[in-house]
């Protein structure tokens, strides 16, 4: 990994870190957004991490295993949260014919 790379990741960690606190005083629709540019970069970060190492990425010989681990814990998560649940509710929906409904009908798988 560059020094120019990691420098990158971090100055976008921070900045995910301060629209964060924006996001909770600041009603915007445009948050989401920044939260899909956010998670795009970390997905590439992620694939670009396996591609560098392949399984020694997640191996126990790993120095920085513990943080591997983190990263992808933490990304999957909110890519399935807002990638793979979203897809499934539409699907769901157009062949239910149902409508989008409400955010809170939504939360529901």
């Amino acid at each position: 990994e560059s020094p120019n790379f990691e420098s990158f990741v971090g100055s976008i960690i921070v900045l995910n870190a301060l629209l964060m606190g924006a996001e909770t005083d600041v009603r915007w629709g445009c948050w989401s957004y920044f939260e899909q540019v956010f998670l795009s970069i970390y997905v590439f970060e992620l694939i670009a991490g396996f591609g560098r190492s392949g399984l020694f990425f997640l191996s126990c010989e790993n120095p920085d295993v513990q943080w591997n681990w983190l990263d992808l814990t933490i990304v999957a998560t909110s890519t399935v949260d807002s990638w793979v649940f979203p897809v499934i509710r539409a699907v769901r929906n157009e062949f239910s014919g149902a409508d989008i409904g409400t955010a809170a009908d939504n939360s529901k798988l």
